[in-house]
């Protein structure tokens, strides 16, 4: 299978999930970038969303195998460790409690390691006491409504 029919399996998937057709049968053909779909409840042509899903597929990332994927993955989980241990006091004071150095964190398994956040620790450090990055690296804020207490929120960069 090439890394293009990998590209096109995974907007299959995607479509099927988008569609939440769990109850029926999904083909796609590919006719250069025409997707035709037929379901047991209906057929239709769609075009969308396929140069849009094709611009965030990265085929050196989907296609990994599991060992590049593993080092890849402990590579961005020990640089997150690093980057909230030094920015948010927060987190190095738990790191701390527990007795975990970002150095500790040599393997995936050593996730188990980390502390884990609580819905109170989220409303302890209202509203960006978590933000390892400055306000002005912060791109997106996502919060909750709040009904319940202090909303929580998240910040992407």
């Amino acid at each position: 299978m090439t890394r293009f029919d990998m590209a096109h399996r995974a907007y299959c998937m995607t479509i099927y999930k988008m569609h939440d057709l769990a109850a029926c049968f999904l083909f796609v053909l590919f006719d250069n970038k025409h997707l035709f779909y037929l379901t047991t409840n209906n057929y239709f042509y769609s075009n969308s969303g396929y140069d849009e899903f094709m611009a965030f597929w990265d085929p050196q990332i989907e296609t990994m195998n599991r060992k590049e994927m593993n080092d890849l993955q402990l590579k961005r989980l020990t640089k997150s460790v690093q980057t909230v241990y030094r920015n948010v006091p927060f987190y190095k004071k738990k790191f701390d409690a527990v007795g975990v150095k970002p150095q500790d964190i040599r393997s995936l398994s050593d996730i188990s390691k980390l502390p884990m956040l609580t819905k109170q620790d989220f409303t302890d450090n209202y509203p960006y006491g978590l933000f390892a990055a400055p306000m002005e690296d912060i791109i997106r804020i996502h919060s909750s409504s709040g009904t319940t207490g202090k909303p929580k929120v998240v910040g992407y960069t």
